[in-house]
């Protein structure tokens, strides 16, 4: 009967625990830069695209895990890192999940900041039972579809798996917690 209740305890302090690292920010607080700017690091010098993401009030790069509001019955949760969603550090491939209802309908997947800045990949009509998804590689500072291709999707026990065929080939694995019910 212990085990029990401390182990009822321990998972209601967990989720306590997680949900206060989540930041609630409505999508209307939040500004977006994007500009081109010259880079006098690379050898070749040249210019490269930035998209920061800011808040309105503050003036602060958003930095962390966020749940965005775009009105009372959608949201998003997408990790920031100095304003960007293409990350450097863990975990690495950011899967931003909307949700309708609270239900995922629809998954961005932007790559490591160190793999690329151009592209994200996005599912618009996800479901966790479909064996057979399209999805779209997207250039992430304007949302223009650059290339549409087939996605084979596995869902094991702990995560999903997305297989690209066509113009696109590759393999995406990613943790299906909170994304498949």
């Amino acid at each position: 009967m212990k085990n029990i209740i401390l182990t009822i305890l321990f998972f209601l302090g967990s989720k306590l625990y997680a949900q206060k690292d989540t930041i609630v920010i409505n999508q209307k607080d939040i500004k977006i830069r994007q500009e081109q700017v010259y880079n006098l690091k690379k050898t070749l010098g040249g210019y490269y695209l930035i998209k920061e993401y800011y808040l309105k009030e503050t003036n602060e790069l958003l930095h962390g895990f966020y749940k965005i509001f775009i009105d009372e019955n959608y949201f998003y949760t997408s990790y920031f890192e100095n304003g960007l969603q293409s990350l450097s550090k863990e975990p690495y491939n950011n899967v931003v999940k909307y949700y309708k209802n609270n239900n995922v309908y629809k998954l961005d997947v932007f790559y490591p900041y160190f793999v690329t800045t151009l592209y994200y990949y996005s599912v618009e009509n996800f479901d966790c039972k479909a064996k057979s998804l399209v999805g779209y590689k997207k250039n992430i500072f304007d949302n223009t579809i650059e290339s549409t291709f087939k996605i084979k999707q596995k869902v094991t026990k702990d995560t999903l798996k997305w297989v690209f065929k066509g113009s696109v080939r590759g393999k995406i694995h990613f943790s299906k917690i909170g994304v498949c019910k």
